[in-house]
Parts: structure tokens; sequence; C-alpha cells
């Protein structure tokens, strides 16, 4: 498998090489030396990803013991619960928001005011608007 990606990158280097070298022929020897250069850093990088992919299944085993020992643990099960409730009240909090909030700011963005007082009402209201949908996002990310 790895000489067949290594001889694909190649592939495609020489075409991108080709290309290059049909317009432009001064620029000869530098395509040349980059095309070599990319084809070590390929080979390097396939390398690479081959000993990540062979550590897998121990790191796997691993992660999995040092996620048994953290949920024997009291404080890692309330942080995790503590967590998914914040996720639960943000999407509830942002399904209120695009249910009932969002309509009246489209209304009070696309209303034109009349006097100053009015203007500064607009204001207000949408700021309000605003200032809910940020709270909403804000719980929705923590």
């Amino acid at each position: 498998m790895k000489s067949w990606l290594v001889s694909l990158a190649e592939a495609v280097l020489l075409l991108f090489a080709d290309t290059a070298l049909s317009a432009a022929d001064a620029d000869e020897l530098g395509l040349e030396r980059l095309a070599g250069l990319a084809s070590a850093n390929v080979g390097a990088n396939l390398q690479a990803l081959r000993d990540d992919f062979a550590l897998a299944p121990s790191e796997a085993k691993r992660l999995a013991a040092d996620i048994v020992v953290a949920l024997n643990d009291g404080t890692a099960v309330r942080s995790v619960t503590f967590a998914l409730i914040l996720v639960v009240v943000g999407a509830g909090l942002e399904w209120l928001y695009w249910t009932f909030a969002a309509a009246p700011l489209r209304a009070v963005i696309n209303t034109t005011a009349t006097t100053p007082r009015h203007a500064v009402g607009l204001a207000l209201r949408r700021l309000g608007y605003l200032a809910f949908g940020i709270m909403c996002n804000s719980l929705h990310l923590i």
C-alpha cells in the first residue's frame, strides 16, 4: 500500500512539474529539485502516518483505561452530568430564541422609525433581542 501511495504522489508531482515545465523552461532545474524534495517529504509523512496507525490500538486501550479510572471518581461523573445539563439548557434556550425572538427581531430591524422616540424604542428592543440571542448562544457553547 505504501508503494502505491508513494507512486501516486510522485505521478501527481510529475504531472504538475511537467505542466509547469511546458509553461516555463527556465525554471526546469528548480521544479525538478522541488519535485524531489516533495517526494522525500511525502515518503516521510506516509511513514509517520503508518507509525501512528501502528500505535493506535495501544493508545485506544490506554484511553479506555484512563476513562474507567476517571469514571470511578465521583467528581468526573458530576462534571459530565453538569456539562450535559448545560448543553440541554443551552439547546433549549436557543430553540426558544429561534422560535419566539427571531421573528420579532427581523420585524424590528425592518421597521422604519418615524420619530426619534420611536427610533430609541426600536433600538432598545433590538438590543434586548440581540442580548438574549447572545446569552442563548453563550450558554449553548459552554
